[in-house]
Order: C-alpha cells, then sequence, then structure tokens
C-alpha cells in the first residue's frame, strides 16, 4: 500500500517539474534567445508584464514558495518522508520496548 503512495507521489512530483519547464521553454522560445547573453539583457520582459510575472511565478515555483506548484509537491515528499520515518522508528522503539518487557 505504500509503494501506491510512493509512486504517486514521485509522479505528482515529476509532472509539475516538466510542467514548469515546459511553461519556461515556452516563454523563452517565443522571444529571440540569441539576443540574450547576459542577465541585463532581460529587459525586454519590462514591457511585456505578462511575461515578466510568468517567470516570475515560475521561478518561485521552482524554488518552493508556499502558494505555488512546487511548494505543493515538495511538501508532500515531505510530509510522506515524515510519515514513513515515524511509522517506522515508531516500530523500531516499540519493538525494542517489547523485547525488553518480555525478558
Amino acid at each position: 500500500m505504500s509503494h501506491e503512495y510512493l509512486l504517486s507521489v514521485m509522479y505528482l512530483n515529476i509532472v509539475s517539474y516538466i510542467y514548469l519547464n515546459f511553461a519556461f521553454f515556452a516563454i523563452l522560445f517565443i522571444f529571440d534567445t540569441k539576443a540574450i547573453v547576459t542577465l541585463s539583457d532581460i529587459k525586454v520582459f519590462g514591457n511585456l508584464q505578462f511575461f515578466a510575472v510568468t517567470i516570475i511565478l515560475i521561478f518561485m515555483s521552482f524554488s518552493g514558495v508556499p502558494p505555488t506548484l512546487g511548494f505543493v509537491s515538495k511538501s508532500i515528499i515531505i510530509i510522506f518522508l515524515f510519515y514513513k520515518l515515524y511509522k517506522f522508528f515508531f516500530n523500531l522503539f516499540l519493538y525494542k520496548k517489547l523485547k525488553v518487557f518480555s525478558n
């Protein structure tokens, strides 16, 4: 049963990053990327506020800022790992305590 959850968590993370990469590169392919050599050359996005805001949101999602898709996928992975580690350590300590009481 836990393997099903693990696969769904991994699937969510992979799909979210594929979506974010696709969105970022789709925006970049709209513009002439050969003209962008340094970071100061990105002034093209200053006049187009929709693309600038979209790129900022994509980068925020990559970094995992809370209201974005990247945060959701990372937090689900962390919740799943804490649940599994808690279950593992609880069973480990419970087994040791039962073994001590049985002797």
